[in-house]
């Protein structure tokens, strides 16, 4: 659970969740990344920064 700001708007919630997910979802399970491992992240948009 994370404490959510009241003053976001219901997009900008939008765009964070989905960026996390997307994120984590690239590097631990498509990518098989473990912490600490070197990668290269070539985008960053929303998920390559949340990759990073």
């Amino acid at each position: 659970m994370v404490k959510i700001d009241a003053d976001l708007r219901p997009q900008e919630l939008a765009l964070l969740e989905c960026a996390v997910l997307m994120g984590l979802n690239a590097v631990g399970n498509t990518a098989g990344s473990k912490a600490g491992q070197i990668a290269a992240v070539v985008a960053l948009g929303g998920g390559g920064l949340m990759a990073v």
